[in-house]
C-alpha cells in the first residue's frame, strides 16, 4: 500500500484534484498507485468531487487523461500553516478590494467569499474577515460596465475597436484603435492602443471613453508589438517618454523624514544637506506629472532643475493665484 493509503476521503480528494491539475498524475491507473488505492476508489472519489464539490473533471479520451476545467479555489491544510499565511491572505483579499467602483468589483467579492469560506477548519481561530484589515486606496474612476466589457473582449480576442473619445479640452472625436494593455493608476483605468487617427502608441482614459463598438475586425498582435516594460519603464508612472527627464527638487527639514521613507519615483536618490533639508533626484516621464508631484508638497518642496520643470511649477501657481484673486510677490 502506498503512503497515503491511511489518508481520510477528503484529504485522498483534494490530492487527486492537485495531482490532475499539476498534470503529474492524469490516469486512473496512476492516481491509484500513487495514493495506495484501487482504481474504482479513485473512480467513486473523482465523482464525490464532481457532485459535492462541483468542481468539474472530465476524461478526454484522446489524450486519455483527466482535466479540471474550472479553476479549484479551495486551499490545501498544508497551504496555510501559521498566522503568517494566514496574514497574506487577509491582506490579499483586502487589496484586492481597491477594484471597488469598477465591473470587477462584484467578481472580486465573489472571489474573496469562495476563499474565505474553503479555508481550512483549523483556522477558524482567527475570525478570517478582510476588512478587519484596512487600506487607503485612491478610488478608481468610473468606467461605463457596456464599454468596459467592449474593450476587454477587444484585448481578449485581439479586434479592433471603434471608439467616442473625449480629450481634455476637447470636443469628442471618433477614433478607431489597437488595443494592446489595460492598466489601473493612482484612481484611474488606462487602455494603451496604437491610434490609426493619429498613427500612434497612445494612452486612453477610459473613463473619458464616451463610446466603444467592436468591429469583429481581427488584427495580429505580432504587427503591434507591446513591451510593457519599455512603455513603463517607471512603476509610479503612467506615460512613457522617449527620453526621461532628470529633474532636482529640494525638500525643506520639516518633510525630510517623510520624503527619506517613501518611494515616490524608483529611480529616486536623496541627500540629506547641512541644514536637514533633502535633495532629490529623480527621472520623469513627463513634466506634467513632475509638476503636480512638487505642487502636492505646497511650499516644503521647490524645483531646482530643468529649467522647463521650474518654469511649470511657476506658471502652475500663477493660474492658481489667479483662479483664487491672490496677488504673486
Amino acid at each position: 500500500m502506498g503512503r497515503y493509503a491511511k489518508v481520510k476521503p477528503d484529504a485522498r480528494r483534494e490530492l487527486i484534484v492537485r495531482y490532475i491539475q499539476d498534470g503529474t498524475a492524469v490516469t486512473a491507473e496512476i492516481l491509484a498507485e500513487k495514493l495506495g488505492v484501487d482504481k474504482k476508489t479513485i473512480h467513486r472519489d473523482i465523482t464525490d468531487i464532481r457532485e459535492m464539490e462541483g468542481t468539474r473533471i472530465e476524461w478526454d479520451p484522446k489524450e486519455r487523461a483527466y482535466h479540471v476545467l474550472d479553476p479549484v479555489y479551495k486551499f490545501s491544510k498544508a497551504f496555510l500553516k501559521g498566522e503568517d499565511a494566514v496574514t497574506s491572505l487577509l491582506i490579499a483579499c483586502a487589496v484586492l478590494r481597491d477594484f471597488r467602483n469598477t465591473p470587477l468589483f462584484a467578481e472580486v467579492e465573489k472571489l474573496t467569499r469562495i476563499l474565505t469560506e474553503n479555508l481550512p477548519p483549523k483556522t477558524a481561530k482567527y475570525e478570517l474577515t478582510p476588512r478587519k484589515y484596512s487600506y487607503v486606496h485612491t478610488q478608481m474612476a468610473g468606467v461605463d460596465p457596456t464599454i468596459w466589457k467592449v474593450v476587454v473582449h477587444g484585448l481578449n480576442y485581439n479586434h479592433r475597436l471603434q471608439i467616442t473619445y473625449r480629450a481634455p479640452h476637447r470636443s469628442p472625436t471618433k477614433r478607431e484603435i489597437i488595443p494592446l494593455h489595460l492598466h489601473g493608476y493612482k484612481g484611474g483605468w488606462y487602455i494603451i492602443a496604437y491610434c490609426t487617427l493619429r498613427d500612434q502608441e497612445l494612452t486612453f482614459n477610459m473613463s473619458r471613453v464616451l463610446d466603444a463598438e467592436d468591429t469583429g475586425e481581427e488584427f495580429s498582435p505580432a504587427a503591434y508589438p507591446f513591451d510593457i516594460e519599455q512603455y513603463f519603464p517607471f512603476t509610479s508612472q503612467i506615460i512613457h517618454g522617449v527620453d526621461p527627464t532628470p529633474c532636482t527638487v529640494k525638500f525643506t527639514a520639516m518633510v525630510a523624514d517623510r520624503v527619506r521613507e517613501v518611494t515616490y519615483y524608483d529611480s529616486q536618490k536623496c541627500t540629506t544637506n547641512e541644514d536637514g533639508s533633502v535633495t532629490m533626484t529623480f527621472n520623469a516621464t513627463d513634466l506634467f506629472s513632475a509638476t503636480r508631484f512638487i505642487l502636492e508638497w505646497g511650499g516644503e518642496a521647490r524645483a531646482v532643475k530643468p529649467r522647463e520643470l521650474v518654469e511649470s511649477v511657476r506658471k502652475a501657481i500663477a493660474t492658481l493665484a489667479k483662479a483664487h484673486r491672490l496677488t504673486m510677490r
